[in-house]
């Protein structure tokens, strides 16, 4: 996906994490993460045809909702 979130457009930063005084790796908004398109909780698949790359705070915000792209190529939320 060429590092780019498919929610926003924005690059993804693989270097956007920290680790905690526990060892716990804590990872910001940018931090890459996989989405699926269609939500497994709505009958999709954890196969490659249905998942793409998000940042980990749009795929978060996205949740189980569908995008879509509108008439200008932009992903939108379909709320």
């Amino acid at each position: 996906d060429k590092n780019t979130c498919h929610i926003c457009g924005g690059k993804c930063n693989k270097k956007d994490k920290r680790t905690d005084e526990n060892g716990t790796i804590i990872c910001g908004n940018d931090y890459p993460s996989i989405d699926h398109l269609q939500a497994v909780v709505n009958g999709g698949t954890h196969t490659w045809d249905n998942v793409k790359l998000a940042h980990r705070h749009c795929n978060t915000m996205k949740r189980d909702l569908d995008v879509y792209d509108n008439q200008s190529g932009q992903m939108v939320l379909a709320i």
